[in-house]
């Protein structure tokens, strides 16, 4: 899966992540302003798109609900 992202944006999916909620808990601080530097320096922050890629599974199955098919 890809899509096109400025730095806020993928800061913003970051944010979402249950590990940085477990972070803020556990230090009582946020880690995204440091990531925000750090990436900062190598991406315009939140003016040029970068291409976000990330994989993306999918586990399909089907409930037996008695019914046969045919």
């Amino acid at each position: 899966m890809s899509a096109e992202w400025d730095l806020d944006a993928l800061l913003g999916y970051i944010g979402t992540w249950s590990a940085v909620r477990q972070y803020q808990a556990r230090y009582g601080a946020d880690p995204l302003p440091a990531l925000r530097e750090s990436l900062g320096r190598m991406w315009d922050p939140g003016t040029s798109l970068r291409e976000v890629r990330w994989p993306l599974r999918l586990l399909v199955g089907c409930a037996d609900d008695g019914r046969t098919a045919g």
